[in-house]
């Protein structure tokens, strides 16, 4: 066991990667005091089916995702855990987030240790400190790199470090494997190398149940094996019944290309899938041409003004030439791609550099109707990139190798000192939003929340002043680019904080916008935080109209099915509760069961019905949620009604003999 640690980890390297785990542990620091934001708050902080208090409801917790097709089960299981250990304290949360990161620079470490030697051999390079000191260069500067920020200080974003760590080590699995039968290479027992294709089998599992990234992992590994092993064994081509292992692949990758293209991307470009969106599956892939570039930009020259939570101040292009920049991002990729083709044998690295940065983004940055630019969707994207460093370093002739040696050793200490930078602002939620909103006055999302954090500081001092710059903030917010609906409900919330009537203009325009945009999935939150102060009194606005905001979403034809779900039991509750009409509350419940089905439905569905008095029903509805529960995520809220309902017919039963 001692010579096998000793093979792995050499004590030199051992030395120096604690070291450099050890300086990004130190960067990540004042980062960890910050407090959940964005995405956070849904997915965790107010996410009650991950807040378990034994471990038996882990399953329940994990079960409960619906952020992707997928669920993400293994990464709600790790917030399940880090709530049952230490409730909704987000350090933790963060301490996590940073082990998870600090695995994975020793993760890139092996995976760029693993391929030195062939590295090596295909760049002509014989100096033996390129095997010893390139690796630890390529892992310190993808540890320290401040693109990789938001996947560790974010919360939520564990998903993406999680995915990437299970990938990283199914790589490192797929290495040893493939080393082992490779040239010059001592062969390992059959049975050995058997465990190394389980786990790494299973690692890819993990890493896809985490997050739907994860998948690339798979054509990754393929093409680490098309670059620069060419399915080949000591030169000859790998045979597997009696075709070419090569063979098998490409026959393998067409059936999935056929698979897919039958099977999902009909729906994948569909109206349907955009609908939600503010632009089209035409505009996102123009787009995303650029976002490359961007991102590239921002991994050579990461700049603290240009780095962010949120980049959706980005301009979408509607056509080739709006902007200019568009036919120049197209042409350029296509260029360097074909360019790096032909000379691929003369450039492997460089060829495999691209490959891994392409195919790492062909999820997030093609057809998929998701958001179009965020930093984490490069965390593992720039690996390849930085493999080329050591072999520029080198490979260089002496008169220019001092002066790149010195540009990288500067541009390490730009990283270090931007993500230090960025981690103090991470600290704290107020500078935060302070830094954002000025680096990115054109961001909806960053105007937005330093509008909501003045909100915040008003309702904890109620000093007047902090109302005042928080209205000014959401006038602000509604200037930017694209702006969505937020605003206009902070707007109107300000307005009952101010004793005041909102104007009728905003109301006016608010629904409209909810009737005609995109529908998008925030409306929904927005809508339901504006009944809620409807409920408690705090917010006045008459019955007829707040009825009209909900209805403006059920009357837009964008609203997916999950939204519209929402918005009918949103109704229901104010009805229910604001009217005690419980009879049109039941009915809306009933429509939304008609949209889409499901446990949490028929719970309020009992719910409504109990409080009616109609216990036989409301038995009814808590054995079909119970069906429909199959992971027993609504365990708890199932087991609360049923108690709440045996209590009830109990009372009904005591008043009964009484009379």
């Amino acid at each position: 066991m001692r010579r096998r640690l000793i093979k792995y980890f050499p004590l030199p390297s051992a030395v120096a990667i604690a070291m450099i785990v050890a300086l990004v542990g130190i960067l990540y620091f004042p980062g960890l005091s910050g407090d959940y934001v964005f995405d956070d708050i849904g997915n965790i902080f107010a996410n009650s089916r991950l807040h378990i208090l034994s471990l038996s409801e882990l399953w329940g917790a994990a079960s409960s995702g619906d952020a992707g097709p997928m669920g993400r089960p293994v990464s709600l299981a790790t917030f399940a855990i880090n709530y049952f250990f230490s409730g909704l304290a987000p350090l933790p949360f963060k301490v996590t987030n940073l082990a998870i990161h600090l695995l994975n620079v020793i993760a890139v470490w092996q995976i760029a240790r693993l391929l030195a030697p062939r590295i090596a051999q295909v760049s002509g390079i014989s100096n033996e400190k390129f095997i010893s000191q390139g690796p630890l260069l390529v892992a310190m500067l993808w540890g320290v790199h401040p693109l990789n920020l938001t996947s560790v200080l974010y919360i939520v974003q564990r998903m993406t470090s999680l995915s990437t760590m299970f990938g990283l080590i199914a790589v490192i699995f797929y290495l040893r494997i493939r080393l082992a039968v490779g040239d010059n290479v001592e062969k390992r027992p059959w049975y050995l190398q058997t465990i190394d294709l389980c786990m790494m089998l299973l690692a890819l599992i993990l890493s896809a149940l985490s997050k739907e990234s994860g998948l690339l992992f798979l054509p990754l590994i393929l093409w680490l094996e098309y670059v620069f092993f060419n399915f080949e064994k000591n030169g000859t081509p790998i045979i597997w019944l009696r075709l070419r292992l090569k063979s098998w692949i490409v026959l393998s990758l067409i059936v999935g290309l056929v698979v897919f293209s039958f099977c999902y991307l009909p729906h994948a470009i569909s109206d349907q899938a955009y609908s939600a969106r503010d632009f089209t599956l035409k505009e996102r892939l123009l787009t995303e041409c650029r976002v490359l570039w961007y991102y590239l930009r921002l991994f050579i020259y990461p700049s603290v003004s240009e780095l962010a939570l949120y980049h959706d101040d980005f301009e979408i292009s509607s056509s080739l030439l709006a902007p200019f920049s568009t036919i120049v991002s197209i042409a350029s990729l296509v260029m360097v791609s074909g360019l790096l083709f032909l000379l691929r044998k003369r450039i492997q690295v460089f060829w495999f550099a691209w490959g891994w940065f392409l195919i790492s983004h062909s999820m997030e940055s093609t057809i998929f109707p998701l958001e179009l630019v965020h930093e984490h969707r490069n965390y593992f994207s720039t690996l390849g990139l930085l493999m080329c460093v050591p072999v520029l370093i080198y490979t260089m002739e002496a008169r220019i190798k001092t002066l790149f040696v010195a540009t990288v050793a500067a541009l390490a200490v730009l990283f270090c000192f931007v993500t230090w930078e960025r981690s103090m602002q991470w600290s704290n939620l107020v500078d935060q939003a302070l830094l954002e909103a000025a680096n990115k006055p054109n961001s909806e999302r960053s105007n937005y929340q330093l509008g909501r954090i003045y909100l915040k500081l008003y309702e904890n001092s109620a000093d007047a002043k902090f109302l005042a710059m928080a209205e000014r903030q959401f006038h602000k917010t509604l200037e930017t680019y694209r702006p969505a609906n937020g605003a206009f409900f902070a707007l109107i919330h300000i307005a009952y904080q101010k004793k005041l009537q909102p104007s009728e203009t905003l109301v006016k325009e608010l629904i409209s916008r909810l009737t005609i945009l995109p529908y998008q999935n925030s409306n929904v939150a927005f809508v339901d935080a504006f009944i809620k102060c409807q409920l408690s009194s705090e917010c006045a606005m008459p019955d007829e109209k707040a009825m009209e905001i909900i209805a403006a979403g059920l009357e837009n034809p964008t609203a997916g099915k999950t939204s519209r779900v929402e918005l009918y039991k949103i109704a229901a509750q104010y009805l229910i509760n604001r009217t005690g009409d419980f009879k049109k509350g039941i009915d809306l419940l009933y429509e939304a069961v008609s949209e889409k089905d499901g446990s949490p439905i028929r719970i309020m569905l009992a719910q409504a019905r109990r409080l009616s008095g109609d216990s036989i029903d409301a038995a009814k509805e808590i054995e079909i949620a119970e069906r429909l529960d199959v992971h027993g995520s609504y365990a708890k809220l199932i087991q609360r009604e049923k108690n709440l309902l045996n209590s009830s017919d109990i009372d009904s039963s005591i008043k009964a003999q009484r009379d």
